[in-house]
């Protein structure tokens, strides 16, 4: 991998004289892309490697050469207006980011390296935090307009989901109480899907917020957004499905339990003194079971569960997500 990178970061530094790789980043990633901190000349940088066939799933959609473009001028947009997102770095031509072929087609995109800390573990002072800087982020994406990036609903995603699921089961060599219990679940989620519906999506430019992606420094200040290739048009109410998911576990993001206390506290801090209506609740609550219980983790378990016919874990895997999705839907209240 050494030589393929010191082969691409001619693009950028012709003269160099010094190239090392520090760190591969993100492995196991559901993406097939490529990510290093490198050092160039004592000058430390992101390096990511951006496949046009980034997962098995058609669910996340390809980045195209164009909405990619469109993605870098985005975070140019929010660095110009005083949001800390990781400064872009062009080719030397000044090109957004430069092509290569390994094994593959790659589009290099380069940044400047953050120094900051991740905080997973959430205080109802850090929700806060978090719930402003969203909501000052959002703020500024109205005034940035693409006709470039796609206007598309997750839920178009978990339908694609179901259908996979569904198409699955139907030829599973599954006992009928097995079958029962997955097809409750898959009636459940169409529900949740049918509820989380609205005639006026409210569309946002925004990145994916979650807490691997924000650095802090000790002082509680947000350095660096270090995320690009999630950059898209999100509707509000589901991009605040998922950071109230997030940015609700006390004990760590990989807790199973979810703070009602550190939600109401993000609401707070995002909306200020703008409540919710009773619909919008309703809406909230199905798209924060949708988040957590028909995620890519949940269904591509599900799958391999179906193919290998391993019924008992089968109903543990369920029965995981049911509980889970009790906790969720309780994070927002009328």
């Amino acid at each position: 991998m050494t030589t393929i990178v010191e082969k691409v970061i001619r693009s950028f530094f012709p003269e160099y004289k010094f190239l090392s790789i520090e760190k591969e980043l993100h492995q196991g990633s559901w993406n097939n892309d490529l990510h290093y901190k490198i050092n160039v000349d004592q000058h430390f940088y992101s390096i990511r490697f951006i496949s046009h066939n980034r997962s098995g799933h058609q669910a996340f959609g390809k980045i195209s050469d164009d909405v990619l473009m469109e993605q870098i001028r985005y975070t140019n947009f929010l660095a110009q207006q005083g949001i800390p997102f990781m400064k872009h770095v062009p080719s030397y031509e000044g090109q957004p980011f430069v092509s290569i072929e390994w094994n593959e087609c790659y589009r290099v995109v380069l940044f400047k390296w953050i120094e900051g800390r991740h905080i997973t573990k959430c205080t109802e002072r850090f929700t806060g935090l978090v719930g402003d800087s969203v909501n000052k982020i959002h703020t500024v994406s109205k005034r940035f307009e693409s006709g470039i990036l796609p206007k598309i609903s997750h839920l178009d995603g978990y339908v694609q989901f179901l259908d996979t699921v569904k198409e699955k089961l139907d030829t599973a060599e599954l006992s009928d109480v097995i079958k029962e219990l997955v097809y409750s679940y898959v009636i459940n989620a169409e529900a949740h899907i049918f509820a989380g519906k609205t005639d006026t999506l409210e569309f946002i430019v925004q990145s994916d917020f979650n807490p691997l992606n924000l650095l802090w420094d000790d002082q509680g200040s947000l350095r660096g957004i270090v995320d690009v290739e999630s950059i898209a048009y999100t509707d509000r109410m589901e991009g605040l499905a998922w950071l109230l998911k997030w940015y609700s576990r006390s004990d760590g993001i990989e807790s199973k339990h979810f703070s009602p206390i550190l939600a109401k506290t993000f609401l707070a801090a995002y909306r200020s003194v703008q409540a919710f209506s009773s619909e919008e609740i309703h809406r909230l609550q199905s798209l924060l079971w949708l988040s957590g219980c028909l995620n890519w983790n949940f269904v591509k378990r599900i799958l391999d569960l179906i193919d290998i016919g391993d019924e008992e874990a089968m109903k543990q895997h369920l029965d995981h997500y049911e509980e889970r999705a009790e906790k969720l839907v309780l994070l927002v209240k009328e």
